[in-house]
């Protein structure tokens, strides 16, 4: 694909480069670029293209001095470098660049209001001064979230604890202090406290004193406070859920947006009654792969599935009861969280047929995960991958002559592959695609996780191989 350097594609104020030295002299000539890696294939990046359009659009319009531009990672020529360097964990991803080696991700859901807000809160003060009722509504006014203090003047502690939480979690919310004695007795708080103001409306969450122990403390509350009890869950975001094993996600799948936020709604009381469930809703045709995940019929809403992250069991409500309803029933669900907890469900395994092929190079399968994987006494590296992911097709043909290469290791060293698209894995902790992970005998409870980071190959894989594992494997190249 040739692509005209610094060309603005038609009609979308835009512009496409295919070599990371185009796209880093680009950086390089402008204030503020705001630049969007994808590959074209991807089914996200074929949802995002018409946003990112849009987006492009709206900040031309506004004036804002952003330069909106895409890598296409598609063509090779000197984009592997500049990937490695930004750390990129997923395509389609956002990066907002001040120069080439000033740059942040973005990590929210790819939406154009979403977005817009991350961009205005960069040309915010990281906390703001609200000496003013006014001020304090025109910051609420403007911002989904804002965090405001209320705090004696004199109180340089609890302002210096208050200015470190907002310097970690400026990008992801608005934050203010207000030291006016008028306003602050008008509000009728004490000081220190915080108020965490919710998407505009009046909603509401007062942390007092309690929470203003240590930085740490402040934060967590802050970061408790301002999460939805029943929030959305989209593919960005995704893995930000998964981090917490003593919890299990029960995903309500709806055909819209309009849906989704009228079903958070409704499930705000099953939410507050089982807080160890984290009750969140989906957008169905936006994440389709949740489905297949989730073990349930794609296209087919409302549907509804639980998720155990211990042990990454699946809990799909089949048959769907609602398949021909446009709302799901709160008592069906009620009845089916119950069940769960009283441990009468059982879960369900995606697995593709067991492979007949006794080769190199071992295809794991949901069926043989327990037998090839966790045997204890093996060194296991596995490979994991996606029917739709660039990187692992690239990675392919090296992993296959790496599987080769220790064949003569079969009784000390299994090389293996495993497509998550096709089978489940009892390993949770698996964020992105190409994921290598050694399983060392004797350790199969603290795998070990490649870091691509450095770059892949024979040489490099045989090195990690020999570092992570435990039976002693060196395999030379």
């Amino acid at each position: 694909m040739t692509k005209k350097e610094f060309t603005p594609l038609p009609s979308t104020f835009q512009y496409e480069f295919g070599s990371g030295n185009d796209a880093v002299e680009f950086i390089s000539r402008h204030d503020t670029v705001l630049m969007s890696i994808f590959h074209p294939e991807a089914p996200h990046w074929v949802r995002f293209a018409p946003v990112y359009d849009q987006l492009s659009r709206t900040l031309d319009a506004a004036g804002s001095g952003i330069r909106c531009a895409r890598l296409d990672i598609d063509d090779e020529d000197a984009v592997v470098e500049l990937c490695q360097k930004l750390r990129i964990p997923r395509f389609p991803s956002l990066f907002l660049f001040n120069g080439p080696d000033d740059f942040k991700l973005y990590h929210g859901p790819l939406r154009e209001k979403d977005i817009l807000d991350f961009l205005r809160r960069q040309h915010l003060p990281i906390v703001s001064s609200a000496d003013s009722e006014a001020l304090l509504r025109s910051l609420r006014g403007e911002n989904s979230v804002v965090v405001a203090a209320f705090l004696d003047s004199a109180d340089s502690e609890s302002r210096e604890k208050f200015e470190a939480v907002a310097r970690e979690l400026k990008d992801q919310f608005v934050f203010s202090v207000t030291t006016d004695k008028s306003v602050i007795e008008a509000r009728g708080v004490t000081t220190p406290s915080t108020l965490v103001f919710k998407h505009v409306a009046e909603e509401r969450t007062l942390l007092g004193p309690q929470a203003w122990q240590t930085s740490t403390t402040l934060r967590d509350s802050i970061h408790t406070a301002t999460q939805p009890l029943v929030p959305e869950v989209h593919w960005e975001t995704h893995n930000d859920f998964l981090s917490n094993p003593d919890t299990t996600l029960a995903y309500l799948i709806l055909p819209s947006a309009t849906s989704a936020a009228q079903a958070a709604t409704a499930l705000t009381p099953l939410a507050r009654a089982h807080p160890t469930i984290t009750f969140t809703t989906v957008v169905g045709p936006d994440f389709p792969r949740l489905l297949a995940d989730m073990h349930l019929p794609r296209g087919v809403f409302p549907a509804l599935a639980l998720h155990s992250l211990a042990l990454n069991l699946k809990y799909p409500l089949l048959p769907n009861p609602w398949a021909a309803l446009s709302a799901p029933s709160l008592t069906d669900i009620a009845a089916f969280i119950d069940a769960y907890l009283a441990r009468t469900l059982e879960p369900t395994l995606k697995s593709a047929p067991v492979p007949e092929d006794d080769g190199p190079l071992v295809e794991v399968v949901g069926q043989t995960y327990r037998e090839v994987v966790l045997n204890n006494d093996r060194d296991v590296v596995v490979e994991y991958s996606r029917d739709d992911c660039a990187g692992c097709d690239v990675l392919a043909p090296q992993w296959r002559k790496l599987a080769e290469l220790a064949a003569g290791e079969r009784g000390r060293l299994t090389v293996a592959t495993m497509n998550l698209d096709h089978n489940d894995t009892l390993d949770r902790d698996i964020r992105g695609f190409p994921t290598i992970k050694m399983y060392a005998a004797g350790r199969k409870d603290a795998p070990v996780t490649y870091n691509g980071e450095q770059g892949h190959g024979l040489r490099k894989w045989v090195e990690f191989i020999s570092e992570a594992g435990s039976r002693g494997v060196r395999l030379g190249v």
